[in-house]
């Protein structure tokens, strides 16, 4: 019942409790809906998505000290909103009060908001959590600052969660860089991350280290090793540059073109297709 779980999580988000305001603020940035079932007379929960990330809470952590036993965390997920339309109207704090606003299409699916989506609530509860040390809050506070526009702000909160070590923050700081011409400076992050394991960040560094030297044998080195773990844009780079030869470090190769070529056109790659 998520209209309960964040009552509860409101309850100890009040009190304090970091990883209860991270949970508020989750909830209040994406929202909660419920699918009204007639068939079934009743509410009927969202099948579940991919999971979003959690603030490091361990299974069975109690996040508040009354006498009853809340809920237990749980991770929220993606609901459909093909057909959707919402009203405005959510109480104070996004509670209860969020849940009166109904869909305006009778055909829709998913009829009822029981949290209505609100980005400013949502980054006054990751700020307080932040202020307690949760990197997650961190990196959603980026990610909601850059999609209002203020950079400035969201490489501020990135740069605090990639130099605590999260690779998702790694990455996304390494990406803001590049969007302002910096890939002098993303390549420490890309390459933070890509020393974690990150495929994308590994992709990235490669094309970093392009664009600060064209002919930097490392480079073609990393989008290889993306290729190889299923980096799609990876392996049509790398499927250019053994067709073409002359890289650095590539020479001209038509078997391992077609192989990497081939492989990217499978996961759906139109250019590829063509190549």
């Amino acid at each position: 019942d998520e209209e309960k779980a964040f009552k509860w999580f409101m309850q100890a988000a009040i009190r304090g409790v970091m990883q209860a305001q991270f949970c508020v603020a989750m909830m209040m940035e994406h929202g909660v809906k419920e699918q009204d079932s007639k068939e079934k007379g009743g509410l009927e929960r969202r099948p579940r998505g991919p999971p979003r990330y959690t603030c490091g809470q361990r299974s069975g952590t109690r996040v508040h000290q009354g006498s009853r036993k809340p809920p237990p965390l749980r991770i929220i997920h993606e609901c459909p909103d093909e057909g959707m339309g919402q009203q405005e109207g959510a109480g104070e704090g996004g509670g209860a009060g969020a849940g009166d606003a109904t869909a305006t299409s009778s055909t829709s699916k998913w009829s009822k908001w029981l949290i209505t989506p609100d980005a400013e609530k949502a980054k006054t509860w990751y700020a307080r959590a932040a202020t307690k040390g949760c990197m997650d809050s961190r990196y959603r506070l980026g990610l909601l600052e850059q999609e209002s526009g203020d950079m400035i702000e969201a490489m501020r909160h990135m740069k605090v969660a990639a130099e605590s070590g999260d690779r998702r923050a790694q990455q996304a700081l390494g990406l803001m860089l590049v969007a302002a011409d910096r890939c002098d400076m993303a390549v420490k992050w890309f390459r933070a991350a890509a020393d974690q394991g990150l495929t994308d960040a590994k992709y990235h560094l490669g094309k970093c280290l392009l664009e600060q030297c064209s002919g930097d044998r490392a480079a073609y080195a990393h989008i290889r090793e993306a290729a190889d773990q299923g980096h799609v844009v990876a392996q049509l780079d790398m499927g250019i540059a053994y067709r073409d030869g002359g890289r650095p470090g590539v020479e001209k190769n038509a078997t391992l073109a077609v192989d990497y070529l081939s492989k990217a056109a499978l996961a759906g790659n139109d250019v590829t297709a063509q190549e």
